[in-house]
């Protein structure tokens, strides 16, 4: 019984995701109304949670590949919002952090994805809120 409907909850699901990305801004040239698109956000709000990261770290975190990684934190570490490093313990990794630039990024990302957040939940009485979060829980891992 679930088969025979799969390619039709396949379509829904998918149609789904491209109305939310569309209405979260993922595919704008910049996640929230910044000048940072959403892989440069993600890394932000990342190594914004820590002092400092090692590379491979966020790079399992972020489920990013290497070298992707590698070119993006180039482009923001010439944008000066983030610096890199070698690790102490092991100079074969290095290690990044966030500038008081890419803090202050951070802090306009956070406040704007609240905000965001908080509106598609306002539009929903209490009931829907929770039937909502609860429907979301139900696809995570």
């Amino acid at each position: 019984m679930v088969a025979e409907h799969l390619d039709e909850r396949v379509a829904d699901l998918r149609a789904f995701n491209r109305f939310y990305t569309r209405r979260i801004g993922v595919v704008a040239d910049g996640f929230l109304q910044t000048s940072h698109p959403l892989p440069e956000a993600r890394v932000i709000y990342e190594l914004g949670r820590r002092r400092l990261t090692e590379v491979g770290e966020l790079r399992r975190e972020l489920g990013i590949d290497a070298g992707q990684l590698s070119r993006l934190l180039a482009r923001m570490d010439a944008q000066g919002v983030l610096t890199r490093q070698r690790s102490d313990a092991d100079a074969r990794r290095q290690q990044v952090r966030l500038t008081q630039a890419g803090a202050a990024a951070r802090a306009v990302l956070d406040e704007r994805s609240a905000t965001d957040s908080r509106r598609l939940l306002e539009d929903l009485g209490a009931p829907e809120q929770q039937r909502l979060l609860d429907a979301m829980w139900t696809i995570r891992p």
